[in-house]
């Protein structure tokens, strides 16, 4: 049986596989925001170039760190810079940022980071039709 990827015409995000007869495909896709391409692609690695209708490899998330200790008083700050601002398809997104556990929703592309306490903090960001990033922080004290 062929591959099908149903993916949303709105932004190229690819919401199902499927493998079934040709003659089916319309039975997985439940409204007009949605149709298909022929093949398989796997919506973390995946998503629909809307200008072309063909499938491309999610753009791993680059940011800009302008670096990677802080001081943990609340004062000092973390630049994180180049954040996705849209889905590779011209739809304005919020990327997620998650410092241990604490989500921030940004949408120009920079974030200003402090902390209070000093520890390691892992750093989660996500944005649509982009590969994640991940990274770790430290902040010290003023007696380290």
């Amino acid at each position: 049986m062929p591959d099908y990827s149903i993916y949303d015409r709105t932004n190229g995000w690819i919401d199902l596989n499927v493998s079934c007869p040709s003659w089916s495909i319309k039975n997985y896709i439940e409204d007009d925001n949605f149709t298909y391409v022929n093949g398989r692609y796997p919506s973390s690695k995946y998503y629909v170039d809307l200008s072309s209708g063909e499938p491309k490899e999610k753009p791993q998330i680059q940011p800009e760190l302008d670096k990677t200790e802080v001081k943990a008083d609340g004062e000092d700050f973390i630049t994180i810079t180049n954040l996705p601002t849209d889905d590779l398809n011209g739809n304005p997104i919020e990327t997620e940022v998650r410092v241990s556990g604490t989500e921030y929703p940004i949408n120009d592309g920079n974030l200003e980071l402090s902390v209070d306490a000093p520890g390691e903090y892992k750093i989660n960001i996500r944005a649509t039709n982009h590969k994640p990033y991940r990274t770790t922080i430290q902040a010290y004290d003023d007696e380290d």
